[in-house]
């Protein structure tokens, strides 16, 4: 016997509801459907694996429903809408909630609305960090990708070393950003997220010292903060931006800022 808070109370139940259900639908699916047209009369006791689980009388009832037209009927409307879900998400078994998390923790504070389309590229992205393909078109929407350099004194010109895209947001009232827990001037630096590493052994403009991060190796599917001077908006996602902007899409002010900004900057 347990003796639960409110809190524990509601949380365990609700995951107690989870995994009753989840364990319903793993019998439904590996034993009932695959053996109620084939072999049926598997289906008239319980599998000798579960048998002290059920009484033969309620094993019966569970198997009579789910094998009734009612059922059906309501499966195959579930399966209808499922395969309307264009986009299919990879937050795993700690669901959204974890990934939710694990964003505001690089980012330093509480996710607002202008973090959500961060999150929901994440959500989207398998584990080899590739969308799947309708993904991909909506994400290429939603963020700007950029080019990262660094400044080498023995080359002329400034040295590409990363790919990624930029995190769009709002300075606060002072004109900082904070990243990784350091206040950043908005004006000379944004937060970029690293996807692809051209230099893994070239020093971090802003190393990210309590994860002990100080090259651009390390620092793969990372946000970081980056000079703007040394960013690189790919031509066609700046073009894009401005044009939700003259189209009065409902952007914070500090994003015509970073157009304009980098933008001058490129030409």
């Amino acid at each position: 016997m347990f003796k639960l808070g409110p809190e524990a109370k509601h949380s365990t139940l609700k995951t107690a509801g989870r995994r009753w259900k989840d364990w319903k639908a793993f019998l439904t699916r590996n034993l009932i459907f695959k053996y109620k047209d084939k072999v049926p009369a598997m289906l008239d006791r319980p599998p000798d694996a579960y048998a002290s689980c059920y009484k033969p009388e309620d094993w019966k009832e569970f198997v009579a429903k789910r094998c009734s037209p009612e059922w059906a009927k309501k499966r195959k409307k579930m399966q209808d809408i499922r395969s309307q879900n264009t986009y299919n998400h990879h937050a795993g078994r700690g669901g959204v909630k974890k990934v939710e998390e694990k964003l505001e923790k690089e980012l330093g504070h509480q996710l607002t609305i202008y973090d959500r389309a961060d999150l929901w590229i994440r959500i989207h992205t398998n584990k080899n960090g590739e969308l799947d393909g309708p993904a991909q078109e909506v994400a290429d929407r939603i963020r700007l990708r950029c080019d990262m350099y660094v400044i080498d004194p023995k080359e002329k010109d400034p040295v590409l070393v990363a790919s990624g895209y930029v995190k769009l947001e709002k300075a606060d009232k002072e004109g900082n950003i904070i990243i990784h827990g350091v206040k950043k001037k908005f004006d000379d630096f944004k937060r970029v997220f690293i996807e692809k590493v051209v230099e893994e052994n070239a020093i971090l403009p802003c190393p990210i010292e309590h994860e002990g991060f100080d090259t651009v190796g390390l620092a793969v599917n990372n946000f970081v903060a980056w000079p703007k001077n040394l960013i690189n908006i790919h031509p066609d996602d700046l073009a894009k931006l401005f044009n939700m902007l003259l189209n009065k899409v409902d952007f914070p002010s500090s994003f015509f800022e970073i157009c304009v900004s980098l933008k001058k900057k490129q030409s």
